[in-house]
């Protein structure tokens, strides 16, 4: 990242927004308000090659996810299995945990199945992260990275950035800096189409004071 204060960015990625309470999900209104992880994955599913996924239903992903225990008894869906799913389906998935000192690759290999591209795309966020003592850089970098490759992030962030808010996920999928700050685009499952247009950027500072420290990262296997 360019940290010259007169350099402008703006970098989205164009992905199709979900609206995890949209009637058209033929899901009843109570598991919608539970299923924000499901829209998440099913944003990224939809925009990443290939374009046959986009048929999966939201319904599929969650059953898929029940059936191997990806929701814990607090109803948060287990990053863990986020990313199992995303891998049988052909993408090179990882998840990072920011809250944690150490990071263990062969942790990930023993304990979750990690395959070598897992480990090497790992690898190569630790390796760049190593040469920054400021972690929310760190992890804005990381970040940009994967628009410049074209995907986006789900993070995991406090419902409607606010402190009160439950445990919640999104997709932050583009930067903006400007002369006025600098912003992460992101598209909240939670809000409809509409709201989500008029509220899909959020300044950088905002976004790190509600940001749980914990995301995924996804990619098509032909990018590695």
């Amino acid at each position: 990242m360019n940290d010259n204060p007169d350099k402008s960015i703006d970098i989205c990625v164009d992905i199709n927004h979900v609206w995890q309470l949209d009637p058209e999900n033929e899901l009843p209104l109570k598991v919608g308000k539970t299923i924000c992880a499901i829209a998440c994955m099913k944003m990224l599913i939809d925009y990443l090659p290939p374009k046959t996924d986009n048929t999966i239903k939201l319904s599929e992903i969650r059953d898929w996810l029940l059936s191997k225990n990806g929701q814990n008894e607090s109803g948060n869906w287990i990053h863990s299995k986020q990313v199992e799913y995303l891998k049988q389906l052909g993408y090179v998935s990882w998840r990072r945990n920011w809250n944690i000192t150490h990071n263990d690759p062969q942790w990930l290999i023993d304990h979750e199945g990690y395959d070598d591209e897992q480990i090497s795309e790992f690898n190569k966020q630790i390796d760049v992260e190593s040469n920054t003592k400021d972690l929310r850089l760190a992890i804005t970098q990381d970040f940009i990275e994967i628009f410049h490759r074209g995907s986006a992030v789900i993070a995991s962030v406090r419902s409607g950035f606010k402190k009160e808010g439950d445990f919640h996920q999104v997709v932050v999928n583009g930067y903006k800096k400007d002369n006025t700050g600098q912003y992460f685009y992101v598209s909240d499952p939670m809000l409809s189409n509409e709201q989500n247009l008029e509220n899909n950027k959020i300044d950088i500072d905002k976004f790190f004071e509600h940001f749980n420290h914990t995301a995924i990262f996804v990619l098509p296997r032909h990018q590695v």
